[in-house]
């Protein structure tokens, strides 16, 4: 075993080769299209994405302990592969073809959930006559829509935060309070609508594994700056497929 750890921290070529194979491995786990499978391969690739950090600093070592040449090339090539992996593995995780978030996920029997409003040819939206917000859903499921009606209201805007109901985990996190932004004022007692320019994105889950959502509509005011939540409703939705 002390032989082991003294060829991988020696030879300069040993942990690149062992990083390489852990990538190989974990790209062909990728294409077998399972859960199982898709998360060996995650861990699997994280780890060679360590190995090849540990040879870049062995590289370093070995260049300082004037072994230049070993060095050099140890600390080079593992970047070159570092880099080129995990910028190939990020595109090809874009367009993965499977989500597995809803795969073990249940549709509580004991909550009330609302199907999105479907958006018709003509572009017209199903609204309600009442302070409100209906979620829509637009061209294909995981791509929604929603209007917000309301009477007088200050100068701000509204947007939407998203969670699967049972575990109450945030979906598209990152990007659904800009996509979802509707900048909104209304000085009179007269419902007004208002409505998102673009669609915006549920990426958690896939096309036919519907899961229990809720939306919570929040207001921003301009004078002020308080956020606040104004209304929430629970849906059956999809995520989108890539």
């Amino acid at each position: 075993m002390n032989n082991l750890f003294k060829q991988y921290f020696n030879n300069w070529y040993l942990p690149i080769i062992i990083a390489t194979v852990g990538i190989i491995l974990s790209f062909l786990l990728l294409s077998i299209f399972t859960k199982t499978s898709f998360y060996i391969s995650l861990w699997l690739m994280y780890f060679s994405f360590f190995l090849y950090l540990v040879s870049i600093i062995l590289g370093f070592i070995k260049f300082f302990k004037k072994n230049y040449l070993k060095g050099s090339l140890q600390t080079l090539i593992s970047t070159v592969i570092l880099i080129f992996s995990f910028g190939y593995f990020s595109f090809f995780l874009m367009f993965y073809p499977n989500d597995y978030f809803a795969d073990d996920l249940e549709i509580p029997k004991k909550i009330k959930l609302e199907l999105p409003s479907k958006l018709s040819y003509e572009g017209e939206k199903t609204i309600k006559k009442d302070i409100n917000f209906d979620l829509i859903e637009s061209f294909q499921p995981g791509l929604y829509e929603y209007n917000f009606v309301t009477k007088k209201i200050d100068s701000g805007y509204v947007y939407l935060k998203a969670f699967e109901i049972t575990k109450n985990t945030k979906l598209s996190e990152d990007e659904l309070k800009n996509e979802s932004k509707i900048f909104v004022y209304n000085d009179s007692d007269s419902l007004k609508i208002f409505s998102i320019k673009n669609h915006f994105t549920i990426y958690e889950g896939d096309w036919g594994k519907p899961y229990a959502a809720k939306f919570e509509l929040w207001y921003k005011n301009n004078k002020i700056g308080k956020e606040q939540k104004i209304l929430e409703k629970n849906y059956k939705i999809e995520g989108w497929q890539r």
